[in-house]
């Protein structure tokens, strides 16, 4: 659950609990724990990957952000043409829509976004959807977004509950350094994005760093829900 990236995984297949086993190790000249388990060995980060493909990640995301703005592709090419050992991020709007979505920019170019079940209107659902494109300012922007008397009665819709638990409790990109590398340039479309990673995930880093802005939205959420009782 802690792995946002599936080629971290163990492959798909019918393991046996002593597979599971992990043997532990320590490379003297490298100066690293190395481990094994689930027949190969693992990396102890499982969402660093590799430099050498990071970088082709990289430039692949720089050309297809490139030559494909605010053009759509369905999801579903993706998650046919590729084998997933986990599953899909719930707060991810791309998975919502079925489009491939980059930034708000992309949701601007739909001309019909969903209602969940007639709970907003269209104005909000593009509100709604366009803060999910932020994943590092999303839990503030959504719990605030819930938080108001047109909107509370919204959350009883199942699938409204299911993006504002993943938006909560997915932790999202990882941070393996203790400094993070400043971008030389803003905005950073076609940067690498790890200097937005956390140690402890998205929710503990709002509760470090911004507390009163979480626990003010949270208790406006609560007031209204009591005045509905």
């Amino acid at each position: 659950m802690m792995t946002p990236t599936h080629s971290a995984l163990p492959d798909i297949r019918q393991w046996r609990q002593r597979d599971a086993r992990l043997m532990w190790s320590f490379d003297l000249q490298k100066r690293e724990y190395i481990v094994k388990g689930f027949g190969k060995k693992l990396k102890c980060v499982g969402l660093m990957e590799d430099e050498e493909e990071k970088k082709k990640n990289e430039e692949k995301e720089r050309q297809k952000r490139k030559e494909k703005r605010g053009v759509f592709s369905k999801i579903t090419k993706a998650l046919f043409g590729k084998k997933f050992k986990g599953s899909p991020s719930g707060a991810d709007p791309s998975n919502i829509l079925g489009e491939d979505i980059v930034d708000e920019e992309d949701i601007l170019h739909i001309r019909k976004l969903p209602t969940f079940n007639g709970r907003l209107t269209q104005r909000d659902s593009e509100l709604f959807l366009s803060y999910l494109t932020v994943p590092y300012l999303r839990i503030p922007l959504i719990l605030n977004f819930f938080a108001h008397p047109a909107r509370v009665k919204a959350l009883a819709e199942p699938q409204l509950q299911n993006v504002l638990d993943s938006v909560l409790y997915e932790p999202d990109l990882w941070q393996e350094l203790d400094e993070k590398k400043i971008p030389e340039k803003i905005p950073t479309y076609l940067e690498n994005r790890e200097f937005l990673a956390t140690p402890n995930g998205l929710l503990f880093n709002e509760l470090k760093h911004s507390p009163q802005g979480l626990m003010k939205s949270l208790s406006d959420l609560l007031e209204l829900v009591l005045e509905m009782v």
